[in-house]
């Protein structure tokens, strides 16, 4: 018996024995991995960019559409009457001075810290989410960060990030009389800097259609600064030719 178990054990040790190998990435393969994963990164970029920014064009599309909305409830409670914007009746009046920024403003700091434009459909309830007013792709010193105290009552001057017209270039500030395809709300155009997405604008026409004004070949020329001696001149303009896209 003990020769048997004997001749058992003599045969295990006989039998190779496998052994356990542990595999692990070389250096070669950690520097091919993390430089296919840099590629690929690059690769995804442009895109994901292209669909961040399609993301807040929608946003920016319906904060636009809301103050447009919020404008014509406005204007069927006075009579057709849209928001009065003390700065842009300074525009047809001699001897005073327009800035086209001013109707980017809803709060006028002096001499009474009074809601003004866009401003009054906050002030009266129109359209109370401050956040409305502004657009997620904005480039310029407007956010909305930095006229939070303005919003909440403090009297500070508070600019939007959309340019309000206030009527149209013969002065009519009655909603009713307005031709149909006529511009009544834009992205910011006080400054080159102020148009939200560079390549086009957001635009709300007078029968409080939403539309895309395409510029993404940069027909539109704006105001280079806010003291451009030509500001009004081009702003005009602006909205003269973006008239002319809601007619084609």
């Amino acid at each position: 018996m003990r020769a048997i178990v004997r001749a058992r054990e003599t045969a295990d040790s006989a039998r190779p024995r496998c052994r356990m190998h542990r595999s692990a990435f070389s250096l070669i393969d950690v520097l091919v991995s993390v430089s296919v994963i840099v590629v690929l990164i690059g690769l995804m970029m442009p895109a994901l960019t292209s669909i961040r920014e399609t993301t807040r064009k929608v946003v920016c599309s319906s904060n636009i559409r809301q103050i447009g909305l919020s404008t014509a409830m406005y204007a069927s409670d006075y009579k057709g009457q849209l928001p009065f914007s003390r700065n842009y009746e300074k525009s047809y009046r001699v001897g005073e001075s327009f800035l086209p920024q001013d109707l980017m403003k809803a709060r006028i700091a002096w001499p009474t810290a009074d809601w003004d434009g866009l401003g009054l459909l906050y002030g009266r309830q129109y359209c109370s989410a401050s956040q409305v007013y502004y657009c997620p792709s904005h480039r310029s010193i407007h956010r909305f960060d930095s006229y939070a105290t303005g919003w909440n009552g403090a009297p500070t001057d508070v600019f939007t990030n959309f340019q309000y017209r206030g009527g149209n270039q013969f002065g009519q500030a009655n909603l009713n009389k307005l031709p149909d395809r006529i511009s009544l709300l834009a992205d910011g155009m006080a400054s080159a800097f102020d148009f939200n997405h560079s390549v086009g604008g957001n635009i709300v026409a007078s029968d409080l259609s939403v539309v895309w004004f395409d510029d993404s070949a940069r027909t539109l020329l704006l105001p280079t600064s806010y003291d451009d001696p030509a500001a009004k001149d081009k702003l005009q303009s602006a909205w003269s030719e973006i008239d002319r896209a809601l007619y084609k």
